[in-house]
């Protein structure tokens, strides 16, 4: 059994194999994880650094307590953008056509119509 598991990658070459590894949902999820955190901790260390300068210091006391206080908030949006992608996701299951059809779609297109950006034109239901 675990012969056959990798036995499909076995004619693929090096490049195609990155190719399926970086494309893959997961890794890639994974990888915009990794991302973003060493994105965040970035910003919090200049905002650190930026906070005994009289003319910023201000600044960033204020960007700090305004992201602590809106903390729950977006997780709260988390969960609920979640449940509503969801829901339009099991409403639109059996047809195929729909921009709702598939999880990560419903999801992306959820997000897309929280900022207010209308879909594609060829992704509307005629």
């Amino acid at each position: 059994e675990f012969a056959q598991a990798f036995q499909k990658f076995d004619n693929l070459s090096l490049q195609s194999l990155l190719w399926h590894f970086l494309f893959d949902i997961w890794n890639f999820l994974d990888a915009v994880i990794i991302v973003v955190g060493i994105t965040g901790q970035l910003w919090h260390l200049l905002l650190y650094y930026l906070r005994p300068f009289s003319r910023s210091g201000p600044l960033v006391v204020m960007i700090t307590t305004i992201v602590f206080d809106i903390r729950n908030l977006l997780i709260v949006l988390v969960f609920v953008l979640c449940g509503f992608a969801q829901a339009f996701w099991l409403i639109a299951q059996g047809d195929h056509n729909r921009h709702f059809a598939e999880v990560d779609v419903a999801l992306y297109n959820a997000i897309l119509y929280m900022l207010g950006q209308n879909i594609a034109p060829d992704q509307i239901d005629s």
